[in-house]
């Protein structure tokens, strides 16, 4: 699995300009392999609280899993970084449908173009938190003044930017229990 050398570095320089910092996984879902990847995750970014909640990068499907499966997958990723940050809020960036929205995670989508055409929801969401409108290339605007060509997303206008809380893990809280599944059974008293 690649890991960003600058991840720490990243989360320094965010902290010492007081901005909230996050990080993604990308997905490599296979069967049976969703804790493995969250367990991986969560060893390198190491999420804490106030941070933004972390983010599943879903794009891939190599091993052509079906709906339920890849939505079985999701939930276990999901459970099992909620079980270690005591927060089931995420953003889960994806094309695909699922056959459930896992509780507390919210939709981040793409669609690049021009004249920013807004995206298609996946399935069972029935609208976009967060829209990622330009790769630098396509989208309207492709560059960022004083950083040049970079990917851009834009927060639903229906939402306020105060609903930015509900992608951010809590300072404080009841942690909670993850349902457990056939993947991801209960952990043993």
């Amino acid at each position: 699995a690649w890991v960003s050398k600058a991840h720490d570095r990243r989360r320094a320089e965010a902290a010492s300009h007081g901005v909230k910092f996050g990080s993604y996984h990308f997905a490599h879902p296979a069967p049976g392999n969703a804790v493995a990847e969250a367990q991986h995750f969560l060893s390198v970014a190491k999420p804490q609280p106030g941070d933004l909640a972390p983010m599943l990068d879903l794009e891939l499907n190599d091993h052509g899993m079906g709906e339920s499966a890849l939505t079985t997958w999701v939930e276990n990723w999901f459970a099992e970084v909620a079980r270690h940050t005591g927060s089931n809020r995420g953003l889960l960036y994806t094309k695909f449908n699922l056959a459930r929205r896992p509780k507390g995670v919210y939709l981040w989508t793409s669609r690049y173009s021009d004249n920013n055409a807004w995206p298609t929801v996946a399935k069972p969401f029935w609208r976009w938190f967060l829209w990622q409108f330009t790769d630098g290339k396509f989208g309207n605007p492709a560059a960022v003044p004083g950083i040049g060509h970079v990917d851009a997303s834009t927060l639903h206008r229906g939402l306020k930017w105060v609903n930015l809380a509900r992608v951010t893990l809590p300072k404080k809280g009841k942690k909670v229990k993850p349902k457990p599944t056939s993947n991801n059974p209960a952990p043993k008293p």
